[in-house]
């Protein structure tokens, strides 16, 4: 059975994480790992630049359920 998490369940437990995981684990979560090691962002920055991302994955999702 899958586990089906909303944007929003997902952006809690990142947040969560984040907040009391050591810095190689939090590399280990692909867009932090990406943000930190492509493109030298601190923890701090990685971690604003993926809540823009997940809110505008967010905004985009209610777009599309709106259509429907």
């Amino acid at each position: 059975m899958t586990t089906h998490w909303t944007i929003e369940e997902v952006k809690e437990a990142m947040d969560e994480q984040v907040n009391v995981m050591h810095v190689d684990e939090i590399n280990k979560i692909p867009i932090m790992s990406a943000l930190r090691n492509e493109f030298k962002y601190s923890i701090i920055e990685a971690k604003k630049v993926a809540d823009v991302v997940m809110n505008e994955i967010r905004n985009q999702q209610e777009k599309h359920e709106g259509t429907i």
